[in-house]
């Protein structure tokens, strides 16, 4: 109606109240609004599957394009500071979606198995929930092991000095911070959910495990502290993986391509 000519609509993911996009409302909603839109992008097989499956889009209007990431930003550490203390993280909003209580579930879990182990978990990112799980970390008794560091500018810099990165969604697309922390060289600990099944491949570059299951993920910690050449290995496996196929140029040329052919 206003009379913009080019309409893109890229779909990132899903959020807590419609975790698996079932909800019929939504749908709706969705199916209405990509009438107006030339293009829909999934940015995972998973989601382009779904707008076609179940949201009713055309084929022909649904593309995939992956997230892409500055590899030349994010990328391993010169002087990487991994020393004794096992380190891991996670890059995120405390929201539901993101299960930010499992980490910490998690966390007490390996506690138990190493009670003598140097460990820290840093948090990287703020959200609603942030004082509800610094309470559930204290009752815990892992309020020592945690690092909450907000919202930061310097992620490119924190990310190389973890042994993994966490994230222990209940849904997602193809999500920027795993691919930034495995750009970084950094094994990944994700849920099978979504598009992170095609992008953490399990046992080369990182974990797979159910979403939102805290003795899965202490179980996955206690693998790369005991295998830390596999979180050599893994991470540099991650790092070639992201720059064949998710680097920034590749993304933007894309979306270029689509704005330039609008007449």
């Amino acid at each position: 109606l206003a009379g913009v000519k080019g309409r893109l609509h890229v779909e990132h993911g899903r959020d807590s109240y419609d975790p698996d996009g079932t909800l019929l409302k939504y749908l709706l909603l969705r199916r209405f609004t990509f009438l107006f839109a030339q293009q829909v992008v999934g940015v995972s097989d998973d989601l382009c599957q779904w707008l076609i499956q179940r949201v009713g889009v055309p084929t022909h209007k649904v593309v995939k394009v992956t997230n892409g990431v500055d590899i030349h930003h994010f990328r391993p550490g010169e002087t990487v500071q991994r020393g004794e203390k096992f380190t891991v993280g996670f890059v995120g909003r405390l929201w539901p979606i993101k299960s930010p209580a499992t980490l910490v579930e998690a966390v007490a879990m390996w506690r138990l198995r190493n009670p003598q182990q140097p460990f820290c978990l840093q948090v990287v990112g703020d959200g609603p929930l942030r004082q509800e799980l610094e309470a559930l970390a204290q009752e815990r008794g892992v309020a020592e092991d945690m690092e909450w560091l907000g919202w930061r500018q310097d992620v490119a810099e924190i990310l190389p000095n973890w042994q993994a990165l966490l994230l222990p969604s209940l849904a997602e697309g193809t999500p920027l911070t795993v691919l930034e922390a495995m750009s970084c060289g950094v094994p990944v600990i994700a849920s099978k959910v979504g598009g992170l099944p095609a992008v953490v491949h399990h046992g080369k570059t990182g974990l797979l495990i159910p979403p939102a299951d805290p003795a899965a993920l202490a179980e996955a910690m206690d693998f790369y502290f005991h295998n830390p050449h596999l979180v050599h290995q893994h991470g540099l496996a991650g790092r070639e993986w992201v720059v064949a196929n998710h680097s920034l140029q590749g993304m933007v040329e894309f979306y270029e391509k689509f704005f330039s052919g609008i007449p």
